[in-house]
């Protein structure tokens, strides 16, 4: 439902071909909410996080694992009303 978001799907050095060709497409769609980003440093997982971030333009910044399964329509809402609150 919220829809002032974007989302970053970060290349850390894909082989795969089936993911490379899904990887070129999502980056082809043009959509400013939908960026591919291709990472070129170490395989360590908190640099490629920080890079990710570092190219965020949002005022939060949800780290979502590749495996999260999204049931609820409403699920980013739920999680900006817990960050929004003032003792948090």
């Amino acid at each position: 439902a919220y829809t002032l978001y974007e989302i970053l799907i970060v290349d850390a050095g894909v082989t795969d071909s089936q993911m490379l060709e899904w990887l070129s497409a999502m980056a082809q769609l043009g959509a400013s909410m939908l960026r591919v980003l291709r990472y070129a440093g170490d395989n360590n997982p908190a640099a490629i996080r920080n890079f990710a971030a570092e190219q965020s333009r949002g005022e939060y910044l949800l780290l979502l694992d590749a495996q999260a399964v999204i049931c609820e329509r409403d699920w980013l809402d739920e999680l900006l009303n817990h960050a929004q609150r003032p003792e948090v």
